[in-house]
């Protein structure tokens, strides 16, 4: 017959488009002998599985019968071993041995005991029968004399023989059940499936493989109103509406393509523009540095020295507009700079332990002539809770509050400037401080208070007229004062004065670095650098003639180098406490000075080390500390930072810096 009319000589193998036979219409007569659905042909052919429920059933009653049996025994054994106490209490009073000799061999008699053991008080076996079971249960029971005093033990154990083998013949008779349910499902389910469900199912499987492959696939018109036909039916569907949407994705894979391909080749052009213009803009900031810093140090450092000689007045008052322009052009400098770091996130924060009200009265000190001179009264009010010293970065805070204290002081013609400064201790054991700086100045517009943290930003466009300024140093305090775990905050009324709120998150200071108060006295002592012998290396006669100038009246005696060379064999001949080092020299610049000091080669090896230089570069502090420097210092120098850096290696280096000895 045709493999149409008998679904049993269908093979895989054979074409799936079918012949139409003369005389049909090439439609198939829907069976009339089974259900039409399949889910009632399903029913029909599960018949046989009713004996495979029948032999469950009988295995769960054969495993109840053994529990059953399991527990039996064991309830025989607590009635047999409590009967049996209490006959031998009478055997033990009368002191029978033979008694209890017999007592013992009738319970072995019985069927299920397998292990008889009496012993006397003092736990000595008087009879042993049998041997403890290894699967079956044990009794113990205290055997007391007269009902009262214990006289010995009874131990009597059984096994679960009689279980086992009542479990062992239930399961047979389910193992055979099963086999012949197990059969009987096998060969209906086969007859069946194989006509029914198992053909037209390799039909669809074979035609998705073939589809898979992208081989062309036609399957016979199955018309049976059963889930198989509509299965059939619905895959065939699914088939046209796949190829065309196929072509549809294809037309669109390819315009994606296209334009994938176009915008990384623009972005990788965009990103190669942005990446040389980084490169470019840190090479330029870097060039200006260095040349912008280097003639302004012999600038600001002659400068300082004439303000500090006796000139008469007028030429006095020009010594001091140079100071104040140029270090008016280095606060610029320095601004640009630290923006530049925060905007690139290579901003980079030292903390260390120090005294933050130390380094407020300093501050206070610092400003208090300049407002006095106004006529502006300077308040510092600090909280007694604040701890004395703390954790976190004194350059930063410094600048932060110096950017506040140098608007107020800009800004407040009469009145007065109060700072404060509290703290509050957190749960994890860190510390929030606030420092605040209220003036009475021309205090801000509501409408304009936005502004003033936007870069080159100003109140009004004729404050920077009147005033000065750029706009950046607020900016820049607020940068640093979020990377320092707070912020910077304003509160202002026009004509009333401003109050602008610093906070930033510091550390508590451990009892030892609490305790030494290193950089604190190392500030304050004033006499800490009589008789240093310091040698400045530098290739630039005016930069040396710089140094000279401003530390020979802290009492420090200065010898010169003019490069690396000069100076590994100034260090040969010994008695030097401290080595100022240019970086940039000729022939053997500073780091290569500094790794052949470190060499041992001079016979200083631990002298300390002070870089001088012009070049503000990222991570430049991390690797002149790498190369062997103890500190550094960036030009034009400031005598107030150089003298602290001083200080502080000579608290720091435990005190290996001499001082206040005669030198010949």
């Amino acid at each position: 017959m045709d493999g149409q009319q008998n679904g049993s000589d269908w093979s895989p193998d054979r074409p799936t488009t079918p012949e139409a036979r003369p005389g049909q219409t090439g439609q198939r007569e829907p069976s009339r002998i089974w259900p039409e659905t399949l889910r009632a042909r399903f029913f029909a052919i599960a018949a046989p599985l009713s004996l495979l429920v029948i032999a469950a059933t009988t295995l769960v009653s054969d495993i109840e019968t053994y529990r059953a049996a399991r527990a039996r025994i064991v309830d025989k054994l607590d009635h047999l071993s409590a009967n049996q106490t209490v006959v031998l209490s009478r055997a033990f009073t009368e002191e029978d041995p033979r008694l209890i000799t017999l007592m013992a061999a009738g319970m072995m008699a019985d069927f299920d005991v397998v292990h008889v053991r009496i012993d006397d008080a003092k736990g000595n076996p008087i009879v042993t029968l049998g041997q403890p079971p290894e699967d079956g249960a044990s009794r113990t029971h205290t055997i007391r004399q007269g009902g009262l005093e214990p006289a010995g033990t009874l131990t009597i154990g059984m096994d679960f023989t009689y279980a086992h083998e009542m479990l062992s013949l239930g399961l047979r008779r389910s193992a055979l059940a099963g086999v012949l349910a197990l059969a009987a499902v096998w060969l209906g389910g086969y007859v069946a499936f194989r006509g029914l469900v198992g053909q037209p199912l390799q039909r669809l499987h074979d035609a998705i493989l073939a589809w898979q492959r992208g081989a062309p696939v036609t399957l016979p018109e199955n018309t049976e109103p059963d889930e198989l036909g509509a299965l059939t039916r619905a895959f065939a569907e699914l088939q046209s509406e796949c190829l065309r949407r196929q072509d549809e994705l294809e037309a669109i894979r390819s315009e994606l393509e296209e334009r994938v391909k176009a915008r990384t080749s623009a972005l990788a052009l965009a990103r190669d523009e942005a990446e040389a213009a980084s490169r470019a803009k840190a090479a330029f900031l870097a060039a200006m540095s260095h040349e912008i810093r280097t003639p302004m140090n012999a600038l600001l450092g002659m400068a300082k020295s004439l303000s500090d000689a006796r000139l008469p007045g007028p030429e006095r008052q020009k010594v001091e507009t140079i100071l104040d322009s140029g270090r008016g052009l280095a606060t610029l400098l320095n601004d640009v700079l630290d923006l530049s770091k925060i905007e690139a996130g290579h901003m980079d924060l030292n903390p260390v332990s120090e005294s933050l009200p130390g380094l407020l009265r300093r501050l206070s000190a610092l400003w208090r002539p300049e407002t006095e001179a106004k006529g502006v009264e300077f308040i510092l009010r600090i909280d007694q809770a604040l701890p004395e010293t703390l954790v976190f970065d004194p350059i930063r805070v410094r600048q932060c509050v110096s950017n506040l204290l140098s608007n107020a002081v800009k800004f407040t013609e009469a009145g007065r400037i109060l700072v404060t400064a509290a703290a509050q201790q957190r749960e994890d054991a860190t510390w929030l401080v606030e420092i605040a700086v209220t003036d009475t100045g021309i205090g801000i517009a509501p409408e304009v208070q936005a502004q003033l943290f936007s870069p080159f930003t100003q109140a009004e466009s004729n404050t920077t007229r009147r005033f000065g300024g750029t706009g950046l140093g607020l900016t820049i305090s607020r940068d640093l004062a979020q990377l320092m775990g707070g912020d910077l905050k304003v509160a202002s009324r026009v004509g009333e004065g401003a109050c602008f709120t610093l906070s930033i998150q510091a550390m508590q200071a451990s009892r030892r670095q609490s305790g030494d108060g290193a950089s604190e006295r190392a500030s304050e002592d004033s006499t800490s650098l009589q008789g240093l012998r310091v040698l400045v290396v530098d290739d630039v006669e005016t930069n040396r003639a710089v140094v000279r100038l401003l530390l020979e009246p802290h009492g420090l005696h200065i010898l010169e180098a003019a490069n690396g060379q000069d100076a590994l064999g100034r260090l040969r001949q010994g008695d030097i406490d401290l080595v100022l080092l240019d970086l940039h020299m000729p022939g053997m610049d500073g780091r290569e000075t500094v790794a052949r000091i470190r060499s041992g080669e001079t016979g200083y090896p631990d002298v300390p080390v002070i870089a001088l230089t012009a070049d503000a570069r990222d991570g430049q502090r991390e690797a002149l500390l790498s190369s062997g420097m103890n500190a550094y210092v960036v030009k034009p120098l400031d005598i107030d930072v150089l003298v602290a850096e001083i200080r502080l290696l000579r608290w720091t280096a435990g005190q290996r810096l001499p001082s206040d000895r005669s030198r010949s």
